[in-house]
């Protein structure tokens, strides 16, 4: 048994049901978020330099998850792993950008 989240006793099916309930929360809070920057690249005024902006900061990401892994001694595959997946998510709003930059020099 485990603690649950004031203290009391939780069997495996309470904490199973805790922990699903806690990652469905989250994804909500991600589609929420996800709606709010389709918002914003809509409305920007420049998606050439929103794109160039994403572009510097995940590089920037990138080389700050290494050395933090490397400062505390984490294992190098699993930074890399975090990583790729947060690069992959990054192609994809470079992807949206893309198309918002195309659109955007339409008349």
């Amino acid at each position: 048994m485990a603690l649950g989240f004031i203290g009391e006793q939780m069997q495996d099916d309470e904490r199973i049901l805790a922990l699903e309930k806690l990652t469905m929360d989250q994804a909500h809070e991600l589609m929420a978020v996800e709606l709010m920057l389709g918002a914003m690249i809509v409305s920007h005024p420049n998606p050439g330099s929103l794109k160039q902006a994403l572009e510097a900061l995940s590089g920037d990401f990138a080389d700050k998850l290494r050395d933090h892994a490397f400062d505390t001694n984490r294992a190098p595959k699993t930074a890399q792993a975090v990583a790729q997946s947060v690069e992959a998510h990054v192609t994809r709003w470079l992807q949206i950008l893309g198309r918002g930059a195309s659109s955007d020099a339409k008349p």
